[in-house]
């Protein structure tokens, strides 16, 4: 599923569907800003575009690279031990990896998985794009609604149909509808749609 594009432009929107690099950013978005992180991730992505190019990097030149965003050392480490395990491990949850906290799971939930929650993240930043999100959602499904009611009696196909039938095929399921069942029509509104 493709993350919407919020008005808050965060980093991981930029870097999807690169589930690698944004769990790489996650680990660099811990502990520092957005504005640090952004200066040093191009220079990242052009000297390692892939964890295949990365696992072969030297400590040395991605600690000279990272320098600028602090913890250096730690961050160094962090990221070759999660990118080995990305790359070599059967893991099923970002926060399996090595160095990925709660800021670099849930930002994997939210822009890989295309998993929301209900739960508020932690951030301010991936609080912003979770409440826009969870206010788009709503927005859909009320869309989705309106179009079910109107489905359902009838006024949008314009004819008379069993309304279980037609709630069933608006979510796929029309084939679940029992076999000898009678089915009553919906009574149908005229409308004029001039």
């Amino acid at each position: 599923m493709i993350p919407p594009v919020s008005p808050y432009g965060l980093i991981q929107e930029t870097l999807w569907p690169d589930e690698w690099m944004i769990i790489v950013a996650g680990i660099m978005l811990n502990c520092t800003t957005r504005k640090q992180v952004e200066q040093v991730l191009p220079e990242f992505r052009r000297c390692w575009p892939t964890p295949q190019s990365f696992v072969t990097a030297s400590y040395v030149d991605v600690f000279g690279v990272i320098k600028p965003l602090g913890f250096g050392n730690r961050r160094t480490d962090n990221l070759l031990k999660m990118t080995r395990a990305y790359l070599t491990t059967d893991w099923h949850h970002a926060s399996e990896l090595p160095g990925v906290g709660a800021y670099g799971a849930r930002s994997w939930e939210i822009f890989c998985q295309g998993v929301v929650g209900t739960e508020p993240p932690k951030d301010h930043a991936l609080l912003q794009y979770w409440g826009w999100a969870i206010s788009l959602a709503c927005r859909q499904r009320a869309d989705d609604l309106v179009v079910l009611e109107e489905a359902a009696q009838g006024v949008v196909a314009g004819e008379q149909r069993d309304v279980r039938h037609v709630l069933l095929e608006a979510v796929g399921c029309a084939d679940e509808l029992p076999r000898g069942v009678e089915s009553r029509p919906a009574r149908v509104a005229e409308v004029d749609r001039g």
